[in-house]
């Protein structure tokens, strides 16, 4: 008899047991699926997202307006000269574009530019928006597959060609840091020189030009301390009044001047080569940017500067390889 109980008493310890197993494997179903349903859930309202869908509404009617005005503006261009525009439209800065498009918002502050004629997206646009100027056939500023840098950096071998040659009255705007004892930023001429030469060794010391604007005059130094090795990157602007670094003018230049005769270089003077960041440099002539590099890398990731203004990379001309900053 009481094996018999034992009998029934186990059975009814492993019913026990065979239902809280079931249970226990409902519960975890139940809760996969409400996972899953959840996450169902999530994506309907992410994709069907009013406030993400009337952002995405607005920005594209903003884009399409100014498009609209872009065009009317040049069509009554065309239409006052008969047809005869000599030059198409090129806009960098807010107010300019203001000029041509008048519904152009602060909001919209460097994240467009006008480029022969088009609306083009530069690389201030997030993920999302560049998602949906592709839809409205916007083109960036960079080719397809080109990654922004903070700056390129040459190891002492490394130089690029610009292939313009500055005349009096240019304005050179570049964004440097020194990381070497000489340090080439930008070099033009051969008899008749504009240099940009921080260095710690003789007469170099510091060299601005020689000759270029000068006449005879063999050099022009300014302070060591104004771009010393510091770590910091500083900005230069270089025109016929002077040369400013951060703001500060360390250089008058002369009228009595003579004007190169080669192109641009940068990372070089002559044979000489140096350890040098740059993050941008542009040349404006007559209040219109001719030239206007930033650091990138090129769909196959080689380093380089791309010209913003004329469409084109610029290589490295030198030996070796320039490195690349951290990306933008």
């Amino acid at each position: 008899m009481r094996v018999y109980k034992e009998k029934i008493e186990g059975n009814k310890n492993f019913t026990k047991l065979a239902h809280k197993g079931v249970s226990l494997i409902v519960l975890i179903v139940t809760i996969i699926v409400i996972i899953i349903l959840a996450s169902v859930i999530i994506l309907i309202i992410n994709k069907n997202n009013p406030i993400e869908s009337a952002k995405e509404a607005q920005f594209k009617e903003d884009i399409r307006t100014f498009q609209n005005e872009l065009n009317l503006y040049i069509s009554k261009e065309y239409t006052v000269t008969s047809g005869k525009r000599d030059e198409k439209i090129d806009a960098l800065d807010f107010d300019k574009i203001k000029e041509y498009i008048p519904s152009f918002s602060e909001k919209y502050r460097e994240k467009f530019v006008i480029q022969d004629d088009e609306l083009i997206y530069t690389e201030k646009i997030d993920e999302k928006e560049k998602e949906w100027l592709k839809e409205l056939n916007i083109k960036g500023v960079l080719p397809e597959g080109c990654t922004e840098l903070e700056y390129i950096e040459s190891t002492g071998t490394q130089y690029i060609d610009t292939l313009f040659i500055p005349i009096f009255g240019d304005v050179i705007t570049t964004r440097a840091e020194r990381i070497g004892k000489n340090a080439p930023i930008f070099y033009a001429g051969n008899a008749n020189q504009l240099t940009i030469l921080p260095s710690e060794y003789g007469y170099n010391r510091g060299l601005i030009y020689t000759k270029y604007f000068q006449g005879a005059t063999n050099a022009v130094s300014f302070p060591i301390k104004y771009f010393d090795i510091d770590g910091l990157f500083h900005n230069l602007y270089f025109c016929k009044d002077g040369l400013y670094i951060d703001e500060i003018k360390v250089c008058k230049i002369s009228d009595n001047r003579n004007d190169a005769d080669t192109s641009i270089s940068l990372f070089r003077c002559n044979t000489i080569f140096g350890e040098v960041r740059i993050a941008n440099f542009s040349l404006v002539r007559d209040n219109t940017i001719l030239l206007d590099l930033i650091p990138v890398l090129d769909k196959n990731d080689v380093v380089c500067m791309y010209d913003k203004v004329n469409k084109k990379f610029y290589y490295n001309q030198g030996t070796g390889e320039f490195i690349a900053g951290p990306k933008k």
